[in-house]
């Protein structure tokens, strides 16, 4: 398990932290907001030898999606959206970058 640790602090009003796995995060000093930047990435390779044709090899990009989160003004108001840049991995009819996207507010009773 990494741990999490400052990376730099870009003066009093934000905090970087990196952890392996789990993205990029840029959090207020204050705690009032932050961002989550991850990204994940599916190649596939396909290499074809079939008698008679010339053999060829080949990479195409399956999947590569980005992922944004985090919280605004208070964590319990959240956020989340995830797009979409291979061709592969959207809707045949509607070519939309954005997959995802969702607010959540925890209310407390």
């Amino acid at each position: 398990s990494a741990s999490v640790a400052p990376v730099s602090t870009l003066g009093p009003a934000a905090l970087v932290t990196l952890k392996a796995g789990d993205g990029f995060t840029v959090t207020a000093a204050d705690d009032s907001a932050s961002i989550k930047l991850r990204g994940r990435i599916q190649l596939r390779y396909t290499h074809t030898d079939q008698e008679g044709r010339e053999p060829s090899d080949g990479f195409m990009i399956r999947r590569a999606r980005l992922r944004l989160s985090g919280h605004l003004l208070t964590r319990d108001l959240t956020w989340d959206v995830q797009l979409a840049f291979s061709n592969l991995d959207t809707e045949r009819d509607l070519r939309l970058v954005l997959r995802d996207a969702y607010g959540n507010w925890k209310v407390h009773r």
